[in-house]
């Protein structure tokens, strides 16, 4: 007498689609990031749309340079307005630069700078 094939089946998976994933993540990116600061809301441009001078400034940490280039002019008043309001702290900042980083595909802000050769 002979055993029954037990062979189990495995379930039928489905291949990852890179290039799926890959739109995905254009189409977020394409959209910049959005964040809140108190009752404002702004939107950093997404990093394609940022000038040279953006990414110079960003790299050397030069952060108000970075939001005078990247937000359009009525925002940026109302931006140092509420910084200035919430006392905004370099953790914060770290916090939304993580995520600006993130929403372009990147895992950290520094995977994002060695990015852009810098």
């Amino acid at each position: 007498m002979t055993a029954p094939d037990r062979k189990a089946t495995a379930p039928e998976v489905k291949p990852f689609d890179l290039l799926a994933a890959r739109a995905a993540r254009a189409e977020v990116a394409r959209a910049g990031t959005p964040f809140a600061l108190g009752e404002h809301e702004f939107t950093v441009p997404p990093q394609d749309d940022w000038d040279l001078d953006a990414m110079i400034a960003l790299s050397d940490g030069d952060m108000v340079t970075f939001f005078r280039l990247v937000l359009p002019d009525d925002h940026l008043a109302i931006f140092a307005e509420a910084v200035t309001t919430h006392k905004l702290k370099i953790g914060d900042l770290k916090d939304m630069f993580g995520q600006i980083a993130q929403s372009a595909g990147f895992k950290s802000l520094g995977e994002l700078l060695a990015s852009s050769g810098s």
